[in-house]
């Protein structure tokens, strides 16, 4: 395209940001985002209190992911080996460190299953480690629980649960094993493995505010309409009128016939998206366990509205991350609740909750979904009407992986 052609990007998040960068490499100049909130980064949330950096969303990267670990090194952004992929299960029955896992005959079972069978599947399925979804083989489609079963890596599900159910990506029976293949790359796995996740020193989102700084950014916008006609793309917001060439929409596609008139296509395929509630509390706590820890008891469906992860930043001072799963059908009240009890159930209590957040979290879409070619349809639906799609629900909610989407969607058609 020429490179005055005038592209405007729906959200400043990691998937909008990488966006905005990937064309600005590429020359392109006249790009502007939008953005509703005050701030950018999405669901890459950092606080300050006390002098001490939190992070209400995704915090962590590994070595293996390219994207960001090559933005992080050009706007040189302090990183630090993270503590936060310990593997500390807790039992509510004792308030104690459960026992290991597995018997000794099945740690044998787990590596051989890890090494040789896992790793051999991974293989197989070279298609779903690209960015997007389209591609994926069909095997896939079927959920983790089964899928796993009918490969005799029953101990690897096991072992892998605690970072997918704890860290908010439901519950293997119901998610395609599509989205945990991807997401548990055996590169992933290695960089676990050797220590090699990173932890932001001053929070994530500065790595977005820097971008950030080096973009046309419009805060604070309220999108009223959409037109997408012949000539082009005409934007009315909160304040102004703008006219474009190229939409890109980095926000959640379900939310989108709000202020634009969508295709038929684009109604059926929108209207397919679920989502997990996934909740943050930054919370001060006493008498509780002095490290990162995870419920295993928690990990199913019917204790939605449960903690299932807590992460202990710093070692001298008393405040935790908890992470709560749930479906949006659990009140506040109760969930709070649940909060306190399992504080004391490991021994502590819940002295304070300083910020919390409700994230409309993983948009992801079902087995059956899947299986009737949701993936190709969106995928198909890339410029047309000169719209084009990215951010978390086209390749996975990780930040890695939803940047990667980003920037191969730029490399592609741009």
């Amino acid at each position: 395209m020429d490179k005055d052609t005038r592209f405007v990007i729906i959200g400043a998040g990691a998937a909008g940001l990488t966006a905005a960068e990937t064309l600005r490499e590429k020359g392109y100049s006249n790009v502007l985002i939008l953005e509703k909130e005050a701030f950018v980064g999405g669901k890459c949330r950092s606080v300050m209190h006390n002098g001490y950096s939190y992070e209400l969303g995704a915090g962590i990267v590994a070595a293996n992911n390219t994207t960001i670990m090559g933005l992080v090194e050009k706007y040189n952004i302090p990183i630090s080996a993270s503590v936060s992929g310990q593997s500390n299960l807790y039992d509510l029955e004792t308030g104690d460190l459960c026992e290991d896992i597995f018997t000794l005959p099945e740690k044998i079972s787990f590596v051989w299953q890890l090494l040789l069978r896992y790793h051999r599947l991974l293989r197989q399925y070279p298609e779903v480690q690209k960015p997007g979804l389209a591609q994926a083989e069909p095997e896939l489609f079927d959920n983790f629980h089964h899928w796993a079963k009918v490969n005799g890596i029953d101990l690897v599900e096991r072992n892998f649960e605690r970072y997918f159910t704890g860290f908010g990506y439901g519950y293997w029976s119901e998610i395609p094993a599509a989205y945990s293949v991807k997401y548990n790359s055996w590169e992933t796995f290695v960089s676990f493995f050797r220590g090699k996740i990173y932890s932001f020193d001053e929070g994530i989102q500065t790595l977005w505010q820097k971008i950030a700084q080096q973009h046309n950014v419009k805060y604070n916008t309220t999108l009223q309409q959409i037109n997408r006609h012949g000539n082009g793309i005409t934007i009315h917001t909160n304040t102004e009128q703008i006219s474009a060439d190229v939409l890109l929409l980095t926000c959640p596609l379900d939310e989108c016939s709000s202020f634009m008139e969508l295709s038929q296509t684009e109604q059926e395929l929108f209207s397919k998206i679920k989502h997990v509630d996934y909740r943050t509390y930054l919370c001060a706590l006493e008498n509780f366990p002095q490290q990162t820890g995870f419920i295993p008891a928690n990990f199913m469906p019917a204790q939605k509205g449960h903690p299932v992860f807590w992460y202990k930043r710093y070692a001298d001072t008393n405040i935790y991350t908890v992470y709560v799963l749930s479906d949006f059908s659990v009140s506040d009240q109760i969930i709070h609740q649940n909060l306190i009890d399992t504080v004391e159930k490991l021994g502590g209590r819940l002295v304070s909750i300083e910020k919390s957040i409700k994230w409309k979290y993983f948009p992801h879409v079902d087995t059956t979904e899947m299986q009737n070619g949701y993936y190709p349809k969106l995928e198909a639906l890339q410029g047309v009407q000169n719209t084009y799609y990215t951010g978390e629900l086209l390749n996975f909610s990780m930040v890695e992986l939803t940047a990667a989407y980003a920037k191969d969607l730029v490399e592609r058609f741009f």
